[in-house]
């Protein structure tokens, strides 16, 4: 390495680091494979060039660089290895550069065994371009006809075999749902011409792209030419090197370099590859490097947009791997990838970040900004997911860049996700030829997501193939939904769901009508029968979980969807029935397979109870009705309206079509909780005009405190009914109860009507008390009866308060000078679809209390004008003001006609 390096050979007492000046060029002339010690760093300010006759390990405690680190495709045979040892943290101080470096107070602290790019540039182009990092294994050579379970020999393409030589490791992916059955075994010996690999030991027979495609394993080349390894810290084998590319915008080059214990579990910002606060880094590489035995995560893009990762490898690493840390990222390029042996974090980052972050449930790709673009990637298995949508804030509305020709296989938990949290793109994303097969559950778990098109997706061998729970406008277009495949070994597992819809929209307080549910156009299902799989199976199914109400309102189509005939659950819809789930409509649009249709005509598949004469049944809980057109709609009412019983009668002649109950309430258990939330009576109607009434359960005609026809999304067969064909009949005014708008005031035999925000932090006995200790927030609310509104009248509101602190206190001295209890009525309209609200304060004062037990009066009243008369629905909010962590009690509320 020219005597400057030469000299530091052995050299134990410099103070500061081996640095090469700004301004010169050191070309490195080791090429018998010595050994150079640098205990105190090597600090690159000029270029450091590696030709390709170099040959050497250099051992250090860090290396920056601030000019270029310059290495070539080695000759064959030559390694360069960079090898860091030591504990201490280091510092660089850009006080002596320009000021285009970061600068941080007292010297930025790189962390230990730290390779750091600080507004220099890598320019590491250290593997063949003719030579794969990766690829579909293409066959094997049995080694007898009676021993087919194993194999030596390996078929690759002609460019591997010529790469891949003697003594290179190989890593062939799991063959199986178990991430951990994949395989490592070394090449002993090649055959160039006929590109056979000859393995130092037998391995399981794997599936080869020759004999099942795509659901053939990958095999991969774990070694580089250029390594980067690190020791790990004596007491703590986690603890390994980093590379990091410090807030440097210069273009960066990373290619074929082999990158071995680097991470550092539970430090912020210490991982194998970083791009950190780099902004626009157009032009900057990562390809055909590997990264494995990784402490923390694998490749990381943090604040940095426009980066290309191409070609790599990741092997037995920890966390989430391919990785864009802030969800700001965008346009960076993630194409050609391949990552397993992806395991959980065992220390997260939270602590750091203040972010919540979920490295304990790792994924091979972890796609926080959607905005960036996926080509050709392979999940090739892990802990938990493969390709997981977890995004925050903004980047929760964001739009797809591209997602294309991917494939997830090998996961324990998911191969593509959204959950738990939000991803709601504002236009359509198109998600391309995904393929996910060999999940232990689910291949795909679309969570409160929407506008997602799968074009030519397939799905094999999961668990659940797909999981749509509170999916709005999701579409399955050209695409293959297998229950087992060939490719499968024989094992032992639970009954198979193809596709899993749910009942509700994720929107379900839009009421546009014009949000679908799920839609199924050209979907083939295979191998679903007892006969092929081994189990009775279910090709289509609803979930029975996270329904707020046990209600149908996400308008579900199929469009040339071909069945498996053989199979003997097509699609199963009792589960859900059993719990009270009976209003399902299913629009069968095109039916050329009869997989439907005895007739192969369109229709409706419908619950019983929309069936009528000329319905055919399909199964136990499914009719089918040819010709129908039907669409639903919700009526809203208050939760109270439970016991009454929605009649639909047909306008023409008053004859009954069918009587509704209002949906049940899952999930949250409390009919208090959720204190804007409606009750629904759902129905399916065909064409025609209608009138709505309600009764009781002696049959006379009552109304709830209000009800609000809304239409979900219209079917795509031609007539169908509208707003304009639906009537509410309203009760006569006078027989309405108008002269008090609130109902069970008194709380003397219980809370019927009232609700709140929070959960268990109002108590009721024979008057309300809010326990939590913080009452902000915390609003008594019901439901008034919006037909009594009528304008010029004038509405008296009153209720007699105590407030007290956490230690029972009384704090009524402070509700004098300041109104701590405000009367507010949030008026509701609702025009064809469209909605919207505002409050109504009512003007408030407050008095001695003349009821024994209370302390303050606080009463108001509302002038009912033209425009809040025509409110659908009304909501009288008591909002407790400047109360800090302080508690009430409220009694006698009124709301009196004067």
């Amino acid at each position: 390495m020219i005597e400057a390096v030469a000299n530091a050979v052995n050299t134990t007492d410099l103070d500061e680091a081996l640095t090469i000046p700004c301004g010169s060029c050191v070309i490195v002339d080791h090429y018998q494979g010595e050994v150079v010690d640098l205990p105190n760093g090597l600090r690159v300010d000029g270029m450091l060039y590696f030709p390709p006759s170099s040959n050497l390990t250099i051992k250090t405690t860090h290396v920056f660089v601030i000019g270029m680190l310059k290495i070539d495709v080695p000759n064959s045979g030559n390694q360069i290895t960079f090898s860091l040892y030591g504990e201490d943290n280091v510092l660089f101080n850009s006080d002596d550069y320009s000021d285009d470096l970061p600068t941080c107070t007292d010297g930025c602290n790189l962390g230990s065994k730290p390779i750091a790019i600080i507004g220099g540039r890598l320019e590491i182009q250290a593997y063949p371009p003719t030579c794969p990092g990766w690829e579909k294994l293409q066959g094997v050579i049995l080694e007898s006809e009676e021993d087919s379970k194993f194999s030596q020999k390996l078929i690759v393409s002609r460019e591997s075999a010529e790469c891949w030589g003697a003594g290179t490791e190989l890593v062939l992916t799991s063959h199986t749902l178990y991430d951990g059955d994949r395989q490592v075994a070394t090449v002993e010996d090649v055959d160039l011409i006929n590109g056979i690999i000859y393995l130092s030991r037998k391995i399981s027979r794997p599936l080869t792209f020759l004999e099942h495609g795509d659901f053939g394993v990958e095999v991969a080349s774990l070694n580089r030419p250029v390594v980067f390894e690190a020791e790990s810290h004596q007491d703590d084998e986690l603890m390994g090197g980093h590379l990091i590319i410090f807030g440097t915008s210069t273009l960066q080059h990373l290619e074929g370099v082999e990158i071995r214990n680097f991470g550092q579990q539970g430090l912020l910002g210490r991982y194998p590859t970083h791009f950190h606060f780099c902004g626009d880094a157009t032009g900057s590489v990562m390809k055909k490097n590997v990264v494995r035995q990784s402490n923390q995560r694998c490749f990381v893009i943090h604040q940095t947009d426009s980066v290309l990762i191409e070609d790599n490898v990741s092997f037995d690493t920890f966390g989430h791997c391919y990785f864009l840390e802030d969800g700001v990222e965008e346009n960076n390029i993630f194409r050609g990838n391949l990552g397993l042996g992806v395991k959980n974090a065992k220390r997260l980052l939270s602590h750091l970040s203040g972010k919540t972050e979920t490295d304990d449930q790792s994924s091979v790709f972890w796609i926080s900004n959607p905005m960036n673009y996926f080509y050709g990637n392979i999940a090739a298995g892990g802990e938990s997911a493969g390709f997981w949508f977890e995004t925050n804030g903004a980047a929760r509305y964001m739009n797809l860049g591209a997602f294309d020709n991917n494939q997830a296989h090998s996961s324990a938990r998911f191969g593509f996700t959204t959950y738990p949290l939000i991803w709601k793109p504002e236009s359509e994303a198109i998600i391309n030829n995904l393929k996910v097969y060999r999940i232990q559950q689910r291949g795909l778990f679309l969570h409160n997501t929407r506008l997602l098109t799968f074009n030519g997706c397939v799905l094999a061998d999961n668990l659940r193939s797909a999981d749509i729970l509170q999916g709005d406008d999701i579409i399955f277009r050209d695409s293959k939904i297998i229950g087992r495949s060939s490719s499968l070994a024989p094992f032992q597992r639970r009954v198979l769901s193809g596709i899993v819809l749910h009942a509700t929209k994720s929107a379900r307080f839009d009421y546009s009508g014009t949000i679908l549910g799920t839609t199924l156009e050209n979907v083939v299902f295979e191998n679903w029968s007892e006969e092929a799989s081994g189990h009775q199976n279910v090709e289509i199914s609803f979930a029975k979980s996270h329904m707020y109400t046990v209600s149908f309102y996400a308008p579900h189509s199929f469009r040339n969807v071909t069945l498996d005939k053989d199979a003997t659950g097509t699609i199963d819809v009792c589960l859900v029935e059993s719990i009270g789930l009976d209003d399902i409509i299913i629009e069968i649009d095109s039916d050329p397979s009869g997989s439907f249709s005895p007739s192969f005509q369109p229709g409706f598949l419908v619950s019983p109870k929309f069936s009528d004469s000329d319905c055919i049944r399909h199964n136990e809980c499914l009719f089918f009705c040819e010709g129908a057109c039907l669409r639903t709609l919700r009526m809203l009412t208050s939760l109270s309206a439970s016991e009454y019983e929605m009649v639909v009668t047909y306008s023409i002649n008053d004859s009954e079509l069918l009587r509704v109950n209002r949906a049940t309430r899952d999930f949250v258990a409390s009919e208090h909780y959720g204190p804007h939330e409606d009750g629904y009576h759902t129905v399916a109607l065909p064409a025609g005009t209608f009138r709505f009434h309600f009764e009781d359960d002696t049959g006379a005609v009552v109304f709830p405190k209000y009800a609000i026809p809304v239409f979900e999304a219209a079917p795509k067969c031609g007539m169908f009914v509208d707003y304009d064909d639906v009537t509410v009949v309203l009760p006569d005014r006078a027989n309405a109860g108008c002269s008090n708008l609130v109902t069970n005031g008194s709380f003397d035999t219980s809370i019927t009507g009232w609700r709140w925000s929070g959960r268990q932090d109002m108590i009721w006995s024979s008057e309300l008390k809010a326990l939590d200790t913080n009452a902000i927030g915390r609003h008594p609310s019901q439901f008034l009866k919006a037909n009594c509104l009528k304008a010029g009248d004038t509405y008296d509101f009153s209720m007699v308060l105590n407030v007290f602190n956490v230690n029972g206190e009384n704090l009524a001295i402070d509700c004098w000078s300041n109104i701590c209890m405000e009367i507010v009525v949030r008026l509701f309209f609702y025009e064809r679809g469209s909605s919207s609200h505002y409050d109504v304060r009512v003007p408030s004062d407050i008095v001695e209390s003349t009821k024994a037990g209370f302390d303050l009066n606080v009463s108001g009243t509302w002038n009912i004008n033209n425009e809040q008369a025509q409110a659908d629905k009304a909501q009288l909010i008591l909002t407790p003001r400047r109360l800090g962590n302080s508690r009430f009690i409220i009694d006698d509320v009124q709301g009196v006609l004067a």
